[in-house]
C-alpha cells in the first residue's frame, strides 16, 4: 500500500513521539528526544520558516519529517523518521523524496542540506546526498555527526 504524506497536525504529537522512541537508541540519542518535544512545541506554535509532515501507512502515523527554511538560501532536513516497525519499505525514501520536492517547488534556489549520524548517512547517500563533515561523538558517546548536502542540486 502507497503511504500517504500529510501535514502534522497538533493531534499526531503522541504517534510522533512514540515512532521517535522506536528508533532509540540506534538512531537517536535518549538526550535526543526532549529537543524533539520541543520541535513538536514549535511546529505546534507555528513558527515560520519550519514545516513538517507526517506518513500515514495503513491509517496508521508510522513516521515523520520536514525541513527548516534558513536565511542563507538553505533548507535543512529536520528529524526525519520510520518507525522502527516499518523501516526497509521504502518509506524513509518517500519522506525524504517528498520533503525534497517541496523544497524545490518553494524555494528553488535553496541547497538542500541534512546532519544525521552515522548509521543513516549511508542512506542519505542513496537519496543523493554526500558528506561534507564528520564530527564524532556529537549525538552522544559513539553517535557521530555526518554533515550532507544534496549534490547535482
Amino acid at each position: 500500500m502507497k503511504p500517504i504524506i500529510r501535514t502534522y497536525q497538533n493531534s499526531d504529537r503522541n504517534a510522533c513521539i512514540s515512532s521517535f522512541k522506536s528508533n532509540i537508541p540506534k538512531y537517536f540519542a535518549n538526550e535526543e528526544l526532549a529537543y524533539f518535544e520541543q520541535f513538536l512545541n514549535k511546529i505546534e506554535l507555528k513558527v515560520d520558516g519550519l514545516h513538517y509532515d507526517v506518513v500515514i501507512l495503513e491509517n496508521q502515523l508510522i513516521g515523520c519529517g520536514g525541513f527548516a527554511v534558513c536565511e542563507n538560501d538553505t533548507a535543512v532536513l529536520v528529524w526525519g523518521l520510520i518507525d522502527n516497525n516499518y523501516q526497509k519499505l521504502g518509506l524513509g525514501e518517500a519522506l525524504v523524496l517528498h520533503r525534497i520536492n517541496v523544497i524545490k517547488s518553494y524555494y528553488p534556489n535553496h541547497s538542500i542540506i541534512i546532519d544525521t549520524s552515522q548509521y543513516s548517512s549511508g542512506f542519505f547517500e542513496k537519496c543523493g546526498f554526500v558528506t561534507t563533515g564528520i564530527t564524532k561523538d556529537h549525538y552522544a558517546i559513539g553517535l557521530d555527526r555526518y554533515d550532507m548536502i544534496l549534490k547535482n542540486y
